[in-house]
């Protein structure tokens, strides 16, 4: 990975943490080897009743369905597998599980 590569990748982490900050949601860097976990992620979300482990890309080729399953072998139990992605001149997206989805929506409307 050139060092070029290494930038935009540390600038896309950024800019999708910062989307979560934004709103209010506490996000913590996780690190690999830290806190008994093999592999990592980016960094960890919590908002709202929930906790998210996530994974964010910002590339040109697209390989979300790898993505996702690389986060969602990483979560723990109780943390939603997130993947934040974005190709240049694009908005960010993010990829969970339907079920996932669906009880955040239902958390949200407990809530209301």
């Amino acid at each position: 990975m050139s060092g070029a590569d290494r930038r935009k990748g540390r600038e896309g982490e950024h800019e999708s943490r910062a989307i979560f900050e934004a709103v209010g949601c506490d996000v913590r860097p996780l690190q690999a080897g830290r806190n008994g976990r093999d592999d990592a992620g980016d960094y960890l979300v919590g908002c709202g009743g929930f906790v998210a482990v996530v994974e964010s890309k910002r590339r040109e080729k697209v390989r979300v369905v790898e993505w996702a399953r690389t986060v969602e072998a990483l979560a723990l139990p109780g943390e939603v597998p997130v993947t934040v992605w974005r190709q240049s001149r694009e908005p960010w997206r993010v990829t969970l599980l339907a079920e996932d989805f669906a009880r955040l929506v239902a958390l949200r409307e407990a809530k209301q």
